[in-house]
């Protein structure tokens, strides 16, 4: 692997697994450790927080993503690691604007060739989270941007206070690109304590909401997150992982927005082929937390035997069975209830 790190003249590069730094002048000096990435700062006071910001052909949303962070009025040291896909676009160019006015602020990780798409193995997350040295850690992605020059102040506030609790969040709002509909609330959140059962039943926590402490990232469930070739969505075991080890708390003042658009990263698996792969992530989430997840996830996989039906009526009687097989394994009573209503369905 290859890649560039901009840290205003500084360029990271990788040659034959060896990590080299590029001063001014084209000299080359070997480095052993991150750490050595950040040895010429300015500000020495250790990082509260350390926020995580992936982006790839952002250019119309970047600048807004990137303002959020550096107006951000907070009595702690934090710091932006904003990893660049190797757009194809000025991404990484306006990026770098930002690294030089901020340098103490923005730090970009910048690559050569697109890791996103290289096989075997989260690449991107092997990159970038070495580099988070913050007590806690913040998401954005590059297309969604924060509102609250205060957010990140309110949110460290409440967990310095509370140890107790390992997950913070807020309240966003909800913009649609195309303008098909008017902005409004993610989600109806108040203000109080949340559960495991309300946040995996209903989601209420937009990227750019999430605030946790770094220790969540080396602890043995999300090591085991990591290492799953089975769980599709970041965001979701991120937050299954804190609540694990601890308890959530909202604000429900929206402090961030939420962008909806076609090449959002999110990926949508509502489709008939990616039907097994749900249903594994889900017995992922079962293995791997245990708690509400079991009997979310039972229920959940027995719902999806439904699509037994559809993939029938497509004449894809493969894959209806190892949907069944699948269902009757990991959740038999929910899977028999399914296959009760099997006549009502085939008759629609």
């Amino acid at each position: 692997m290859s890649h560039l790190l901009f840290y205003g003249v500084v360029i990271l590069i990788s040659v034959n697994n060896t990590r080299q730094i590029l001063m001014s002048g084209n000299q080359f000096k070997n480095i052993g450790s991150i750490g050595e990435l950040f040895a010429n700062e300015t500000d020495k006071r250790p990082v509260m927080v350390s926020v995580k910001c992936l982006a790839y052909n952002h250019e119309k949303f970047i600048r807004q993503a990137l303002d959020g962070f550096v107006m951000q009025k907070t009595n702690f040291r934090y710091e932006v690691l904003i990893h660049d896909d190797a757009s194809t676009d000025s991404t990484a160019a306006i990026i770098t604007e930002y690294a030089e006015k901020y340098p103490d602020i923005i730090k970009p990780l910048l690559e050569k060739e697109n890791l996103f798409s290289k096989p075997d193995g989260d690449h991107i997350n092997q990159t970038i989270l070495p580099a988070l040295r913050g007590k806690y850690i913040a998401l954005c992605e590059g297309d969604d941007y924060w509102t609250d020059p205060n957010k990140l102040q309110k949110q460290v506030d409440f967990l310095e206070a509370h140890p107790d609790y390992t997950f913070c969040f807020h309240n966003a709002i909800l913009h649609f690109e195309n303008g098909s509909q008017p902005d409004k609330p993610f989600t109806n959140l108040e203000t109080r304590e949340y559960s495991e059962k309300e946040l995996i039943d209903d989601w209420k926590a937009p990227t750019a909401a999430f605030l946790f402490p770094s220790k969540i990232l080396n602890s043995p469930i999300y090591q085991q997150v990591l290492a799953s070739k089975k769980l599709i969505v970041g965001d979701n075991p991120l937050m299954r992982t804190c609540m694990h080890y601890g308890r959530a708390y909202a604000f429900a003042e929206p402090m961030s927005v939420y962008r909806i658009q076609p090449t959002g990263a999110t990926q949508h698996l509502n489709d008939l082929d990616n039907v097994l792969k749900l249903m594994e992530q889900e017995a992922e989430y079962m293995n791997t937390f245990g708690g509400y997840s079991i009997k979310r996830g039972k229920k959940y996989i027995g719902s999806m035997v439904a699509n037994c039906i559809i993939l029938l009526k497509n004449k894809r009687l493969k894959d209806s069975i190892r949907v069944l097989n699948f269902g009757l394994k990991k959740s038999p009573l929910q899977t028999l209830i399914s296959l009760a209503k099997f006549p009502l369905r085939l008759m629609k």
